[in-house]
């Protein structure tokens, strides 16, 4: 990450790369956090219950939501619950 962080900054580009996400995450002690552990097994376990629970209640095969306005967000609120849950995602362009 630290190398990404230094090209970036050596190599700034014109639309003036945000990397604060890159700066915030190279302060961690990375994906081996016994806190960040817990917190994404009780996440996904959580989104699993709640995705189950949409499927069995209305006997679903899938879930077809709308995504952003963009071509593609990953924070569109079905990718994200999806996502966290650990279950896969299919976007077709419209």
């Amino acid at each position: 990450m630290a190398d990404v962080i230094s090209y970036n900054i050596k190599h700034p580009v014109p639309e003036s790369y945000n990397q604060i996400h890159l700066l915030r995450s190279e302060l961690t002690n990375g994906l081996e956090n016994k806190l960040y552990l817990e917190y994404r097994a009780q996440n996904q376990i959580a989104g699993r219950r709640y995705l189950n629970s949409i499927m069995k209640t209305y006997n679903l095969d899938a879930i077809a939501t709308p995504s952003e306005n963009e071509l593609w967000s990953p924070f569109s609120p079905s990718f994200t619950v999806a996502a966290i849950s650990g279950y896969p995602v299919i976007n077709v362009g419209v």
